[in-house]
């Protein structure tokens, strides 16, 4: 059997290696295209778009035009309510370091006061970009969508949290490979983990729609 015959699991493992790889650069790229503080977001909802195709079993369709053009249409709308979310977690973080530098019984009680918080913004941001990618709403509907999720699927939620932590560790322990494979591995497994709580959610919203259609019959 020749290994590198189309239908091989090596062939198709190096293809996607080769995919994954492509996406993690045109995310960098993209990144420091807008300065990294306005292109860090679009680029990492650009990365989302393209491997939620892939996760739909959408593999035949032109990756950078598809891209960019995510890239585009999201520049302005999440540059809008990105710098709000970095900017609680700055806020929280600095709360955690004061309250720890306290060292009494009141500084402990608000440190695990904002331990509480923490986890429950972690869980909150877990869902935050996937939300936006997929499904078709705006402004404060996505923060509303986002929460309501993260805290009706808390499991899958600590999963990303857990997965994002340990892509970022090993992306640390491995720094040669980071630059290839960090960002697009990472999403697309945060992706894959809401992408079954996504269809969770809309398998109940059909249920829901045909019992009501059937009351309405009655």
């Amino acid at each position: 059997m020749n290994i590198f015959s189309l239908d091989s699991k090596l062939y198709k493992l190096t293809v996607w290696m080769m995919r994954l790889a492509y996406v993690n650069v045109l995310w960098l790229f993209f990144s420091l295209l807008g300065l990294v503080i306005l292109g860090f977001f679009p680029s990492t909802i650009s990365m989302f778009t393209i491997v939620r195709h892939w996760i739909k079993g959408k593999e035949d369709f032109p990756i950078w035009s598809t891209f960019w053009k995510s890239y585009k249409q999201s520049f302005l709308k999440v540059n809008l309510w990105a710098p709000i979310i970095v900017g609680i977690g700055y806020i929280l973080y600095r709360n955690l370091i004061f309250f720890v530098e306290m060292n009494n019984q009141v500084g402990g009680l608000l440190f695990y006061l904002s331990i509480a918080l923490a986890i429950f913004y972690l869980l909150f941001v877990a869902f935050l970009i996937p939300v936006y990618v997929h499904f078709d709403i705006k402004g404060l509907e996505i923060f509303k969508y986002s929460f309501i999720i993260s805290v009706s699927y808390p499991i899958q939620s600590f999963y990303i949290v857990l997965t994002s932590v340990v892509i970022i560790y090993l992306s640390s322990v491995f720094p040669a490979v980071a630059p290839f494979f960090s960002g697009s591995i990472l999403s697309l497994l945060v992706m894959r983990f809401a992408y079954v709580v996504f269809m969770k959610i809309e398998s109940k919203n059909r249920k829901q729609s045909k019992q009501e259609i059937s009351l309405n019959n009655r």
